[in-house]
This record gives C-alpha cells, structure tokens and sequence, in this order.
C-alpha cells in the first residue's frame, strides 16, 4: 500500500525563491512513489502537486467546490491534474444542521472545513509549507490533535517560520510527531522512516 502524504500550505503563489524548494518537494515525492494528497487548491499545493504529476506521481485532490465546473471556475487550474478528486457532497448543508432560514453566507468557510476534515483524515503524514491562518488550522485541528505525522518545511515563511516555537511553548503530550528541516528531501525521508516506525 502507497503512502499517502499531504501537501498543506500558502493559497497565494509561491514567491521566486521559494519556487525551487516546492518543486523540489513535489520531485521527492514523485520520487519516493507516495500518493500526494492536496486541497485541489492554487498557490504552493498546486505547484507541489503540479511538479509531482509531471514526474508520474498519483495527485488526491479534495475540492471544497461540488462539481467539476466550480472547481476549475475557482481554483483556476483543470481538475485533470488529479488522479482522483473528491467533491464536497451536494448535501452538505443538511450534514452541519442547517435550517432554511440559515444565512448561506458562510457557505465556503464551511465547505473549506469539510475539506480539510476529509482531506487530513486521508493521510498518513503531512507536510506544511509557508502556510496562513488556514495551515494553521488544519495543523492544530486536524493534524495534531489527530496524532498525525507532520512535517514542517522551515525557513519558507508564514506560520510554518513560528511553529517550532509554538510546539515547543504549548505542545502537549499527544501522539502527534512533528519534524522540522529545510530540505525537502530530508524532510519527505524524515516522514517515511517514521511511517515504517509506526507501522511496524
């Protein structure tokens, strides 16, 4: 069975210098035959995901959009680039209990915390780069308190550039493993070799 290793950070674009070190990300994982597992967002998953496709590698997106057409109006690039991807379901609304006369204002926000719920719980490790208040949800929310396996791509701006301090300030006792480099490949070695320790 394939890893799966999701790829969490910035919507925005990456900026030039940090271009090279997310297409190197997307090389090594290509390389280390994983499933990588995105938001099906732009910005830096996108570029991950972009340089891991074109190297061969299996892409999992998961769209905070309903269908296809809203995915490509949003996210601006073809839902194509996924080996699979997996829509919000139509009936989201009655899931969190809304009622008829609920505001539908929120609609996304919603529909971005379904996706990151599904998202995260499809993998088996994760990697943060230069991620935002959003990163930083799915990190404390979903990744952490899951336990998961978390990688944190440093020196790449954002949140990822505090997370170290702030583990080693109010991190807790959970199961969570958090692993710090700035090397994509060692980082992505790093996951692997506690994936093999965790299933052993």
């Amino acid at each position: 069975m394939k890893y799966k290793i999701g790829v969490y950070g910035s919507f925005e674009a990456a900026s030039s210098d940090l271009l090279a070190r997310v297409e190197e990300l997307g090389r090594v994982l290509a390389e280390r035959d994983v499933i990588v597992v995105t938001g099906a967002c732009a910005g830096v998953p996108l570029a991950v995901a972009t340089e891991a496709a074109q190297r061969g590698a299996e892409i999992w997106g998961f769209s905070s959009e309903l269908n296809q057409e809203d995915q490509e109006r949003v996210h601006k690039h073809k839902a194509a680039l996924y080996s699979r991807i997996f829509y919000v379901p139509a009936n989201y609304r009655e899931l969190f209990f809304f009622t008829p006369e609920d505001t539908h204002a929120y609609d996304f926000y919603i529909r971005l915390r379904y996706r990151n719920v599904l998202s995260t719980a499809h993998c088996n490790a994760c990697v943060l780069v230069s991620g935002r208040w959003g990163t930083l949800n799915e990190f404390t929310a979903m990744m952490y308190d899951r336990g998961k396996i978390i990688g944190v791509l440093t020196e790449t701006g954002g949140a990822n550039d505090d997370l170290e301090a702030l583990v080693n300030k109010i991190g807790t006792q959970g199961k969570a493993d958090v692993i710090f480099n700035r090397s994509p490949q060692e980082l992505v070695d790093a996951l692997l070799r506690e994936l093999a320790v965790r299933q052993a």
